[in-house]
């Protein structure tokens, strides 16, 4: 399985300019008796004690203010874990910039997740606590860059984590949970004649976090009644989750997800109903890109797919720089149009709506003097050309920044996110140190220039080209004027968002490091509902009618597969374990990855029904023997047409494209 995926990268080079900016500033109303110049004040929440394996991540709050009274600049420095020098938590904001204003506060989340910041949790043994002490330590910033000489502000977390299963999975097969203190009841029935389904029927509940699942048979009456552990998770203050599945031949497979609470009796009803459809599928083509896939934008029409590659794992010394490449392809003909050498690893991709032109951050050769590794945005024509190449490491339009009425000097960095407006004039560009430019797509002639504080990873243009969104790693989620660059609202969302997803209506994110999946009203961002889960999605859609809601994580957490429906109920789960997920055009199919992490290329692509959760047809993806297998990147490359009669899939495993021509028949009803 895939740990350690997001690691924190602190991206020096940012400062406040001339000391004017640091001492001028006039002291902020009841600011008397404060310290003179800015001074950094951290109060942290009292959540101290663990349940491990039940609490998947130990979640933290602190409150940084300034306590100062002028306006003042601080780098967050690289998270620790005292005394365990291989772990690795995430903080938010990222990259890690405070810009506080005398009295202004910003909220720092950071998240110790097991195994993968902790390693050495691993190996922990029932019935033992270990201390978890979580360090940040925060430097301000002088006129020129450096530390200023003031002694750095620190603060640690202290955490207590008690060991109360074996970790990793449960070492009997087959065992009940010790202490139970809930129980999961349950009746399975036939759908039609609501006769019991007791013939070979398989009920498998499970608890992804503590490994453990317990098969069971129902009774002659078709009923069940399992004893399980309720767990109150601290911070989320949510019940530990349960995935209830039932299996029995001739009926598809349904799976509940429950939360129970202490005390209490969970009953549940499984209708089980006979198959309807099926599909029908052939792989037609296989494309290599040469490098993980793990970034797609798809054209308008549905006609050309531009793909990019990244992953979180080392290369082969070399394989990169010769291998990666941005790679366009042509759906209808099924083939690869082109593919042009970025010479790195990138973090977005856009194709224009019209199909023309394909935009990406650019490494090139010179990749080493940028610390993001993406100095340059690229755009490709139709036929593979070079359209411009724009400098953005450097570019001293980037330099300056203007931010509660104070300038500051950005170090201007490469580009992490592009998007192309509906209309195809205009080119959005997100940098790691906050900045966000709207240029011309075809002069390259700049717009306007926003600043959002820190790391901007998403971007998506409304509609009608009338705003822009943009995912920033101060944990806001802003919408902008697309003419002017105004900030129009921003909502607060605990991080960058991993995964990111828009339609005409909405917008859903899922924070980084993991506090919620949240739908927002694209008008006003307003918090339509949130989901609290203890890991951050892999993947999320959003069907093109807006009916559902579709969120997919492969890191082992229970928060699998979800669809959600607009009020924010679950609709229907999965216990697959998926890493991409998307709506077919025509909202009816909702299509999943499943990676495998054995050291196989053999990923597993779903196909279900996007209301009901039936799932229609799945199929294996062939290995690439002869190229080098890397776990998965951040996310999945996925399109799947109206009606579902294409499916694109790429393998971030192994690099290749697949791409399955089929159908979706009824099923005749069994008398």
């Amino acid at each position: 399985m895939r740990w350690n995926r997001f690691m924190f990268r602190a991206i020096a080079g940012i400062a406040v300019l001339g000391p004017s900016a640091l001492l001028s500033a006039a002291p902020a109303p009841g600011a008397q008796g404060r310290t003179n110049g800015p001074a950094l004040g951290l109060q942290a929440d009292h959540l101290t004690s663990w349940q491990y394996p039940f609490d998947r991540t130990i979640h933290r709050i602190v409150v940084a203010t300034n306590t100062g009274t002028s306006f003042g600049a601080w780098t967050m420095q690289q998270p620790s874990i005292a005394g365990y020098p291989d772990g690795s938590p995430i903080c938010m904001p990222q990259p890690g910039y405070l810009y506080l204003a005398p009295g202004q506060s910003e909220t720092i989340e950071c998240s110790i997740e097991f195994p993968a910041s902790l390693p050495e949790s691993m190996t922990w043994q029932l019935g033992e606590s270990h201390a978890v002490p979580l360090v940040l330590n925060f430097t301000p910033m002088t006129p020129s860059g450096a530390p200023s000489g003031t002694s750095p502000t620190s603060i640690t977390l202290d955490n207590q984590v008690n060991v109360v299963l074996p970790p990793v999975q449960q070492t009997t097969p087959n065992s009940l949970l010790p202490s139970p203190n809930a129980t999961i009841r349950g009746t399975i029935e036939d759908a039609v004649t609501h006769h019991p389904v007791t013939n070979r029927v398989d009920i498998a509940v499970r608890n992804q976090e503590a490994g453990w699942i317990y098969h069971a048979a129902p009774t002659p009456s078709g009923t069940f009644e399992i004893p399980v552990v309720a767990h109150q998770r601290p911070y989320f203050n949510d019940w530990e989750v349960y995935l209830v599945t039932v299996t029995a031949p001739g009926y598809t497979t349904q799976t509940f997800l429950v939360r129970p609470a202490a005390q209490s009796t969970t009953t549940l009803t499984f209708r089980e109903r006979r198959p309807s459809a099926v599909g029908h599928y052939r792989l037609v083509a296989t494309i290599d890109t040469g490098a993980p896939t793990a970034r797609i934008s798809v054209s308008a029409n549905g006609r050309y797919a531009a793909i990019a590659p990244f992953a979180d794992t080392a290369f082969p010394p070399g394989y990169v720089s010769t291998h990666a490449q941005l790679t366009l392809v042509d759906l209808a003909k099924a083939q690869r149009v082109w593919g042009y050498p970025l010479q790195g690893l990138v973090l977005g991709v856009a194709i224009s709506p019209n199909g023309q032109d394909v935009a990406s951050p650019y490494p090139g050769p010179n990749a080493s003097i940028d610390p993001t590794g993406a100095p340059n945005v690229i755009e490709v024509d139709q036929a593979g050309h070079v359209v411009w190449n724009r400098l953005v490491y450097g570019d001293p339009n980037l330099a300056t920044a203007t931010i509660d009425g104070q300038t500051v000097n950005v170090n201007p960095s490469g580009a992490h996110a592009v998007s192309f407006s509906p209309d195809n004039r205009w080119l959005a560009v997100g940098t790691p140190t906050g900045q966000l430019e709207v240029i011309n797509e075809a002069t390259q002639a700049v717009r306007w220039t926003a600043f959002l504080r820190d790391q901007v990873r998403a971007l998506a243009w409304s509609s009608d080209g009338s705003r822009l969104f943009a995912s920033s790693g101060d944990s806001n989620l802003y919408c902008l004027d697309a003419q002017t660059g105004h900030v129009i609202w921003s909502t607060y969302v605990a991080g960058w968002s991993l995964a990111f997803a828009s339609s005409a209506h909405y917008l859903m994110v899922s924070p980084k490091e993991g506090d919620a999946i949240k739908l927002v009203n694209a008008s006003n961002g307003s918090v339509v509902w949130s989901y609290p889960t203890s890991e951050t999605s892999m993947g999320l859609a959003i069907s093109p009618n807006e009916t559902e809601f579709a969120s997919v994580n492969s890191s082992g957490s229970s928060e699998t597969t979800i669809v959600f429906n607009r009020a924010g109920h679950v609709l229907w789960t999965s216990p697959d374990a998926s890493n991409a997920v998307a709506f077919s055009a025509d909202s009816k199919y909702l299509v999943t990855e499943s990676p495998n992490f054995s050291g196989a290329a053999t990923d597993v692509v779903h196909v279900f029904n996007a209301q009901t959760g039936e799932e229609l047809w799945s199929t294996t993806l062939p290995p690439a023997a002869a190229t080098p297998v890397w776990n998965h990147g951040e996310d999945g490359v996925l399109y799947v047409s109206r009606g579902a009669n294409t499916i694109l899939v790429g393998s971030a495993e192994n690099g290749q494209v697949y791409i399955y021509r089929g159908w979706i028949s009824a099923l005749r009803a069994k008398k």
